[in-house]
């Protein structure tokens, strides 16, 4: 795809769901411009294409970060993925031990909720 029509096609995308108020993805930008999510990503490795992509590619995440229509599932999932914004969960290295009670029926009092 050409550098050019590629952006034409972004820029459509975004003016579309921004007008119906719907919230952006990659797959569905990747739909939208006519290919699939693994051709959508290569173009990332396309020196002719890569801004064009890295810049959709911010702009999802901005809305994903920022957006009156922020779902805090959606937003963790997709900004954890390498090629939107790459967070990863810091790592738990503590080696401590985990222990856990579990009460049933009369045996329940306020002792468990300290």
């Amino acid at each position: 795809m050409r550098p050019r029509r590629l952006q034409q096609k972004i820029n459509a995308y975004f003016r579309t769901r921004d007008e119906a108020h719907g919230r952006y993805g990659p797959s569905d930008l990747a739909a939208f411009i006519g290919v699939d999510r693994e051709t959508f990503y290569s173009y990332l490795e396309n020196d002719e294409l890569k801004g064009i992509v890295k810049l959709a590619l911010t702009r999802i995440a901005g809305q994903l970060e920022t957006s009156d229509y922020w779902d805090a599932s959606r937003a963790i999932f997709l900004l954890k993925q390498r090629q939107i914004a790459g967070y990863s969960d810091k790592a738990d290295k503590s080696a401590a031990p985990v222990e856990v009670r579990v009460r049933f029926g009369e045996q329940t009092d306020e002792a468990m909720f300290e």
